[in-house]
């Protein structure tokens, strides 16, 4: 019987919170049971000047808490799932996936104004180029600048006057117990999510066999089929997190939206696959490859 635990994460105030919940999960399965949590900065906390759209890496807000787990200083690791790189290290493997929140981008702007009503030359912050090209695609009239900070930190910039707007993920939000039903909802056919948006990802080592089995017990299937096609088209692309590819995919019926679109430009490449009923390796192969046929693999070469 596994007695103590100790999780590793981010320092934020969303991480803690995600970390908390996976305990939560634990606990009402073997309330006994004892968690330490042991924060780690990561190269994304480290480095709060540098523009994300410049530095970004695979493992940018993971890497040293993986790092941790192979050198057996933690035996869990909390991650949001898009953080995540989606080529996996050899020696781990993410035992749960037991909650996901809406994947849905919002607009955080003071008085909730729809997006479509920001005046000309409105400024919106984000570091994504995910973001940067579907805003973009939207509207060629405001202005996007790079912004950086865990989200109250982004959210001081906007009533400070710095920005007009900012577009976050609602689960990070919601996690955080803000009411969303107050800000702009960008839709799917506006604004893809990044794969795995709104997920929680939990990270062990291969040969912890009892952990394995423990986590199996918090793993919510649906969930996982969903995101392992979202990361499996970023995954057949041949790219990594930071690059501009946007993807949902819903159960029941299983259905998938999938982009890839320029940041300077805001041209998009759109596919949608719905109803699907065969093998999901090949939703996977099909979508990814009309992607990369109609013009994507321009825009992969350029930003991966």
């Amino acid at each position: 019987m596994i007695k103590n635990i100790k999780f590793g994460t981010r320092g934020s105030p969303l991480a803690l919170i995600q970390t908390n919940n996976v305990i939560s999960k634990l606990k009402a399965l073997i309330p006994n049971i004892k968690c330490h949590t042991k924060i780690i900065k990561t190269y994304g906390d480290n480095n709060q000047e540098s523009s994300l759209t410049l530095t970004e890496h695979l493992g940018l807000f993971a890497s040293e808490i993986q790092q941790s787990l192979i050198n057996n200083e933690i035996d869990v690791a909390v991650h949001s799932l898009k953080d995540l790189p989606i080529s996996h290290l050899k020696t781990l493997t993410i035992a749960a996936i037991p909650e996901r929140k809406n994947p849905n981008d919002i607009l955080y702007h003071p008085d909730g104004m729809n997006f479509n009503d920001l005046p000309t030359g409105s400024i919106v912050g984000t570091c994504s180029l995910r973001r940067t090209g579907q805003l973009r695609n939207l509207r060629s009239d405001i202005i996007i600048k790079d912004i950086r900070g865990n989200v109250e930190t982004r959210m001081e910039k906007v009533h400070s006057g710095e920005y007009d707007a900012i577009v976050l993920a609602a689960a990070g939000l919601i996690r955080l117990n803000y009411d969303i039903s107050n800000y702009y909802k960008f839709n799917y056919n506006e604004i893809l999510p990044a794969p795995g948006q709104g997920a929680i990802a939990v990270e062990i080592r291969k040969d912890n066999k009892k952990l394995e089995n423990l986590f199996k017990k918090i793993d919510n299937i649906k969930i996982r089929e969903s995101t392992e096609i979202e990361r499996g088209i970023l995954s057949h692309i041949g790219v990594g997190c930071s690059v501009p590819v946007g993807v949902i995919t819903t159960t029941d019926p299983l259905n998938t939206i999938a982009c890839i679109v320029n940041p300077e430009n805001g041209k998009k490449i759109l596919v949608k696959e719905e109803n699907w009923e065969g093998d999901r390796k090949k939703l996977i192969k099909v979508i990814s490859t009309k992607l990369l046929s109609n013009g994507g693999n321009q825009i992969i070469t350029k930003y991966n």
